[in-house]
């Protein structure tokens, strides 16, 4: 759960309501746990996991899991400041509720409580070392002051149960039961207008959606928040799921969570939708683009469609296909391009379709496995008036000018002085060796530039 929340993950948008419900329900499973006289001993965000959203509900539930077999210095974050010390030896339900309160502070604020305590980061410790480290902390600050301020970007008349577990003065008397019931009636304020502040919470977007994104093609499905007004679309709300997750606005069907359709010029308000209210996007189908194969430079250019998932690799979905139809060598390599040549598809072994922003309907360019690889290099002589000549390998695709240049500083005279014969014509600087005719061994003349008065 830890890693959902944080700056990176896929519920770092998620409001305070949402946060609050989840805690609310992970106090009523501990209550329950409690009732039956058990003793949980390592309530963190790390036991603590995020259930399917099934068609059934339209808010998804989370769950508190097991107790770790191995302990870890991270479960020192949220022990009792008397298992620190040594007071106490074994979790009773008050070390339980106030690692609940410990959790809360982390669920709420998306970072790692206690962090001034670890210089190094609490993972840099061995167990006993970060017990010492924690329980010197907390002794020398203030009562009240070991958490940053709370987390809660709005704040009630009246301090709650949860606010107590964050002050070391009047922590007493909260049970997991009580906990519960001022956790859904923090949650009841935060979903109102002026309470549904939360990290990351921007003025304008009071709504939150609660996107469950099925990739079809991978198997798999990822959660995340995106915050929206009533009057967006559902194209708008597309575009802010591809901001998140990267999936393309073009290969998502939203729908709602019992299956129906969400059309594009529908708004969030009008589809019934509300703040932490759930959508699925459906991706992984595949769509077509076009590809342009410039296969030889004496043919015109071949358009050939292909049909390609956004999770494919660049060469496994265009390259390989386009290599075999056309037999080319094992090995060979293409290259393609955005706009023309203007960018150039890199690592295309290692990146998808999606990450090139490839949408249905994009034209790229592919360079052919024909005779697209650059020609071998050829000899030429560059012969002047007296018979003296300069040999030059160079490629049928260089310029003729560059030569020109190459060959004027070898005799030490102006490029301008000179110019180049062939077939009796003068050769001009856009000239190519390839675009001449001239093969391995060809001859090209030097004449002085004649002027006059």
């Amino acid at each position: 759960m830890a890693r959902l929340l944080a700056p990176t993950g896929d519920y770092r948008t998620a409001p305070n309501a949402i946060r609050l419900a989840w805690l609310a329900q992970l106090a009523t499973q501990l209550a329950d746990l409690h009732d039956t006289g058990a003793v949980h001993g390592d309530v963190r965000p790390a036991r603590v996991r995020l259930l399917p959203l099934t068609y059934a509900k339209d808010f998804p539930s989370v769950e508190l899991g097991p107790a770790a077999t191995l302990a870890d210095a991270a479960q020192v974050l949220y022990m009792h400041p008397r298992l620190l010390d040594g007071s106490i030896i074994v979790p009773t339900r008050d070390t339980d509720v106030y690692a609940l309160g410990v959790t809360a502070w982390h669920m709420l604020s998306g970072t790692t409580p206690f962090a001034a305590a670890f210089p190094d980061g609490v993972v840099a410790y061995d167990g006993a070392t970060a017990k010492a480290l924690l329980s010197a902390y907390l002794a020398r600050v203030p009562d009240g002051q070991a958490l940053p301020a709370s987390p809660m970007l709005w704040y009630e008349q009246e301090a709650t149960d949860l606010h107590r577990l964050w002050s070391a003065r009047d922590r007493g008397g909260v049970t997991a039961r009580s906990l519960a019931a001022s956790l859904l009636w923090l949650a009841r304020c935060a979903d109102r207008a002026d309470g549904g502040r939360s990290i990351g919470w921007v003025p304008g977007r009071a709504m939150s959606l609660i996107v469950a994104v099925r990739d079809t093609a991978m198997a798999r499905v990822r959660s995340c928040v995106v915050a929206v007004e009533a009057d967006y679309t559902i194209l708008m709300v597309k575009r802010e799921v591809e901001r998140v997750t990267g999936y393309l606005v073009e290969e998502q069907r939203m729908s709602r969570p019992d299956g129906a359709k969400l059309d594009d010029d529908d708004t969030v308000g009008d589809a019934g939708l509300r703040c932490a209210g759930a959508v699925t996007a459906t991706v992984g189908r595949k769509y077509c683009i076009r590809v342009i194969l410039q296969w030889r430079f004496d043919m015109e250019d071949e358009v050939i469609e292909l049909e390609v998932a956004g999770g494919e690799m660049v060469d496994a979905a265009v390259l390989r296909p386009i290599a075999d139809r056309f037999g080319a060598a094992p090995g060979t390599r293409l290259s393609a391009y955005r706009n023309n040549h203007g960018c150039m598809l890199r690592d295309p072994a290692t990146t998808t379709m999606r990450q090139h922003a490839i949408r249905p309907g994009s034209r790229i360019v592919v360079l052919g496995p024909a005779d697209r690889e650059l020609p071998g290099p050829i000899t030429i002589l560059v012969k002047d008036a007296s018979g003296e000549t300069l040999m030059f390998k160079v490629r049928p695709t260089t310029k003729m000018v560059k030569i020109l240049q190459t060959y004027a500083s070898k005799r030490g005279v102006s490029p301008e002085s000179i110019r180049f014969i062939v077939g009796g014509e003068r050769v001009k600087d856009d000239s190519t060796a390839g675009g001449l005719d001239l093969q391995d061994g060809g001859v090209v003349h030097v004449m002085l530039e004649q002027t006059g008065d």
